[in-house]
């Protein structure tokens, strides 16, 4: 703010010699003259004031300016990285999905035809089994004739055989027993019983260990089996029952030279060993009514087939291959 201002305050000094003359006489004297001086300085420095204050708005401005910038540009970058972040996230999901899709339906292709081989064996092992099973009764049947006879031709023989041994036996039979029947007999009789007493005693510790031993060998089975039987029941699947077995054959009609029409009926061996002939397929192909393909099935038809080309190589030859099945496709689904 402008204003006076004291700036200088000085005392000027000069000495003067005065001389004074009186007459013939004279005298001198030295005066020191002093004037103070003060020096004052008024200053306007308002339009000064003023542009220091202007500036400092400014400088202020600019400073709230950048400081709103950086803040911009840090939410900016910020929204742009979430922005990234996420659109890498969706793409990797789907990506991952995708994969998993392409591979659940190749395993759940290969389970079902597992399954049907599996299903179409066991059928098989049961229609042995049976077959086995009225076999072994025939065979059973005829030969157990066949051996009790020979048993009974062999006991005749062996007693024909050793007829003396048998009368042997026999009369010592009848010695001993005629033995026990006199008056010495009871002497003999009261050891045995009391030597039969303590073996009887033997025998029953030695029969209880036997059937202790049993029990827990019983025990130890019947765990087994029942182990054995959860195992079974866990591993197979469960129920039994009849299931129907559909074999692909593929019919293929085309038209040769002069208008008629060449059928051509292709199939595996064991559609073949099943005596399925190419007169009966073509009469089936005949008599069945091929129902209206649905735009839902083509769509799903096209999806699978377009997944089945995009396996293909990045050869020439795979390349041609691939347009001609989207180009045998698309006059087909169109």
């Amino acid at each position: 703010m402008g204003g006076r201002r004291h700036i200088l305050h000085d005392v000027i000094r000069k000495s003067e010699t005065v001389t004074l003359t009186v007459g013939d006489k004279s005298a001198s004297k030295t005066v020191v003259l002093e004037e103070p001086i003060d020096i004052y300085l008024e200053i306007d420095d308002n339009p000064y004031n003023s542009s220091v204050h202007d500036c400092s708005k400014h400088i202020e401005s600019l400073r709230n300016s950048v400081v709103a910038c950086n803040a911009a540009e840090v939410a900016h970058k910020i929204a742009s990285t979430q922005q990234i972040g996420k659109h890498i996230s969706k793409g990797f999901l789907g990506y991952i999905t995708a994969s998993l899709d392409m591979q659940n339906m190749e395993e759940c292709s290969n389970v079902e035809a597992v399954v049907a081989e599996l299903q179409s064996q066991s059928d098989e092992l049961a229609n042995r089994k049976l077959v086995m099973i009225d076999d072994y009764d025939i065979l059973t049947t005829r030969y157990s004739a066949v051996f009790e006879n020979l048993d009974r031709e062999l006991v005749q023989r062996i007693h024909m055989l050793m007829e003396p041994c048998f009368r042997f036996v026999e009369s010592s039979r009848k010695e001993q027993l005629r033995n026990t029947d006199s008056s010495l007999s009871a002497m003999a009789l009261v050891g045995h019983k009391e030597q039969l007493d303590v073996q009887a005693r033997i025998s029953a510790i030695t029969v209880k260990q036997r059937a202790a031993g049993l029990i827990e060998s019983a025990k130890q089975y019947l765990l087994g089996q029942k182990q054995l039987a959860s195992h079974i029941e866990h591993v197979l699947i469960g129920g039994c029952k009849n299931a129907r077995w559909m074999l692909p054959v593929v019919v293929v009609e085309k038209t040769v030279a002069g208008g008629s029409k060449e059928t051509e009926v292709v199939m595996n061996e064991q559609t073949a060993r099943m005596g399925v002939n190419d007169w009966k397929v073509r009469q089936n192909v005949q008599q069945a009514s091929m129902p209206a393909m649905t735009q839902e099935d083509k769509q799903r038809i096209g999806k699978h087939l377009e997944r089945e080309i995009q396996r293909l190589g990045s050869s020439e030859h795979e390349k041609r291959v691939a347009g001609m099945m989207r180009k045998l496709a698309g006059n087909f689904l169109s």
